[in-house]
């Protein structure tokens, strides 16, 4: 029956499922299930926030929460700036090759996960975390996140 209902009231319910369960593994489940649930839109965005809130919250790497943060910025530049209007933007800015807008650190051009540049770009943080986040709401393999107890 829950198939039948609109793909963002699924993701609420799964979302509400997550926010009440008490074992983590249920909560991380339920979070996964509202990601697949949910195409390219402002709830999707919400989503992956709350999960990378969950994920920090719950002593995961600091890396899995950032990464479904960095995904939801993409995805909400995404919708707000169709790639084709970025493309434009990046061949006029000669800041964006050399420094991340987030950190002023070097890109990372041959480096191992530097700053982040804009949505889109290949090899950047963001867009490899915006492609690990969408392959979870393709329903394919979910991503591995390890717990880090301290």
């Amino acid at each position: 029956k829950m198939k039948e209902s609109s793909a963002q009231l699924q993701a609420k319910v799964w979302a509400s499922l997550a926010r009440s369960s008490s074992r983590p593994a249920d909560q991380l489940s339920a979070y996964l299930s509202a990601l697949q649930t949910l195409g390219g839109c402002f709830a999707k965005a919400n989503a992956l926030i709350d999960f990378g809130e969950w994920l920090h919250t719950n002593r995961f790497p600091a890396s899995d929460a950032a990464d479904q943060i960095m995904s939801a910025v993409d995805l909400l530049e995404d919708v707000l700036y169709p790639p084709e209007e970025q493309e434009d933007a990046d061949e006029d800015d000669d800041f964006a090759d050399d420094q991340s807008y987030v950190s002023g650190r070097s890109g990372t051009k041959g480096g191992a996960g530097g700053g982040t540049k804009a949505a889109g770009r290949p090899g950047s943080r963001a867009s490899k975390a915006k492609s690990r986040a969408g392959s979870v709401s393709r329903g394919s393999k979910r991503p591995s996140i390890s717990r880090q107890d301290s």
